[in-house]
């Protein structure tokens, strides 16, 4: 997300380059799109021209369209990242408003069976140890 104006100034500067590409891309189909002009104009007036020429010219203008498919892509990819940087519109998670108590709850409760026998296990023998030294303090034993 950019934060100053030089970040600002270097994400557009990105964007322009992604559109240079695009239109460089562009420019390389410009031929092949005048061949295949030329070639429909020849099969209408003359019918003399190479059935194979045209179906290799129309096999390479659409391996061009496949390449600035990919290359419209891409720059639709760059132009979405770089928007969100400059208008800094990131999704974040919602803030977590339970208390610490709901989240030990909630932790316990996403516990395996295994870990929640251990828990409760370790549990029962502290209080039963705690109990048991209550009781015998109670006699006098121990003193």
């Amino acid at each position: 997300m950019p934060v100053t104006l030089e970040d600002l100034v270097d994400s557009t500067r990105r964007l322009a380059d992604s559109n240079f590409a695009t239109a460089a891309a562009i420019n390389k189909l410009v031929p092949a799109f005048e061949q295949l002009r030329r070639d429909i104009y020849d099969i209408k007036n003359d019918r003399e021209i190479d059935n194979n020429a045209l179906a290799i010219t129309v096999g390479k203008l659409n391996t061009d369209l496949a390449l600035l498919l990919n290359n419209v892509k891409a720059a639709q990819e760059d132009v979405k990242t770089l928007s969100k940087d400059v208008t800094a519109s990131h999704t974040l998670p919602p803030r977590d408003e339970r208390t610490t108590a709901e989240r030990v709850i909630e932790k316990f409760e996403r516990m395996p069976t295994a870990t929640k026998l251990w828990v409760f296990a370790l549990i029962l023998i502290i209080s039963v140890g705690f109990g048991l030294h209550l009781i015998l303090a109670a006699f006098g034993v121990g003193n």
